[in-house]
């Protein structure tokens, strides 16, 4: 949680495996993290970890729905038949139905951001990072975001200054201000997830 550009983002992209020369724990691999050259490892950990990015015309770039949600489960080996299997349900899960043959640039910020929030999760990641996911969103839709992410099964971490999602997503929650991240003492509701 933070104001906007307040390394919020470098967070994010930290977690994500972009920067930084350290050593990360990912669900008992201890990582090396480069800044050049790409280790396998990277690689399986960016496979468990999806990356909802903040404007989802960033994201979505196959001419239909369909085709943008089965993208990465083809990408990740599964037959044509299999990734769409897997598109469909998860367009089901997320009210999408009746989406599959819709051109993706002619959808609505909300569509949008839902049908970008389907290609991260069609890849089955074991975390999910959320990127200011209420950006453009009109009240239903984030109230339709938060019963989502409620209802996940997946560990998330969010990147919001939006402290009224934050009270119903997460249950922990870290402070941005000037380059300083701290622990915030809010009252959180939502389910045991982190925000930034």
């Amino acid at each position: 949680m933070g104001q906007p550009a307040a390394l919020k983002q470098t967070a994010l992209n930290a977690v994500h495996r972009r920067l930084g020369a350290r050593m990360v724990d990912f669900g008992g691999w201890d990582m090396p993290v480069q800044y050049s050259g790409v280790i396998e490892e990277h690689h399986a950990v960016r496979r468990q970890v999806g990356l909802l990015f903040q404007n989802p015309d960033d994201q979505l770039f196959c001419p239909t729905v369909l085709e943008d949600v089965a993208f990465g489960p083809l990408n990740l080996g599964k037959s044509r038949q299999e990734a769409v299997a897997i598109a469909r349900e998860t367009m089901a899960q997320l009210g999408l139905e009746g989406f599959e043959e819709r051109v993706t640039y002619k959808l609505s910020g909300g569509e949008k951001k839902l049908v970008a929030l389907a290609t991260v999760l069609a890849m089955q990641p074991r975390l999910l990072l959320l990127d200011e996911p209420t950006t453009g969103l009109d009240e239903a839709t984030k109230h339709r975001l938060i019963h989502l992410l409620q209802g996940l099964k997946i560990s998330y971490m969010i990147v919001s200054h939006e402290t009224d999602f934050l009270n119903h997503t997460v249950t922990e929650c870290c402070h941005v201000h000037m380059h300083c991240c701290r622990p915030d003492t809010m009252p959180l509701g939502g389910k045991k997830h982190e925000a930034l």
